[in-house]
């Protein structure tokens, strides 16, 4: 028998968010649900948004659905998320207000950008990188590779 430690790998891919995003946002899942359709934002051909079904989000970041109309309310509260339902095909678009979320952005921390501390992740050096290299020397986010001689994760 597999131990639960074990079979996490045959789980599915973790789900990352923005921790920083959480509080202007108004809680976690509205965080996790605007990081998910922000991944998608740019891989859409629908001048009103990307489709997803309630079931897709709630596979790809675990939250239910009753969870996602409370994040969804709490991004449209906020003028980030616009929500265009067409009802004949029984599909809700998402598309993200990115100038409404820059605003909200800068009013929250009062300068919230690339050069800000928010945004020097930081951690101590590695000779490897890790996540296949994904914004290890980026100077924009400023980030620093553990200390470890071998990468942990992409190997």
């Amino acid at each position: 028998m597999m131990k639960p430690s074990e079979s996490l790998r045959a789980a599915g891919r973790p789900i990352a968010y923005y921790p920083k995003l959480a509080k202007p946002l108004g809680g976690v899942n509205a965080a996790i649900l605007f990081g998910h359709f922000f991944y998608w934002n740019d891989k859409t051909q629908y001048e009103s948004g990307i489709y997803r079904t309630a079931e897709e989000i709630e596979i790809e970041t675990g939250l239910s659905v009753q969870e996602q109309r409370t994040a969804r309310a709490k991004l449209r509260e906020r003028g980030v998320l616009i929500e265009t339902e067409k009802r004949i095909e029984h599909r809700i678009y998402y598309k993200l207000n990115l100038d409404a979320f820059d605003d909200l952005m800068l009013q929250h921390s009062g300068g919230w950008g690339i050069n800000s501390p928010e945004m020097q992740y930081q951690q101590p050096r590695t000779s490897k990188s890790t996540f296949g290299g994904w914004g290890i020397n980026s100077p924009e986010m400023q980030y620093q590779q553990p200390r470890t001689s071998k990468s942990t994760f992409g190997e």
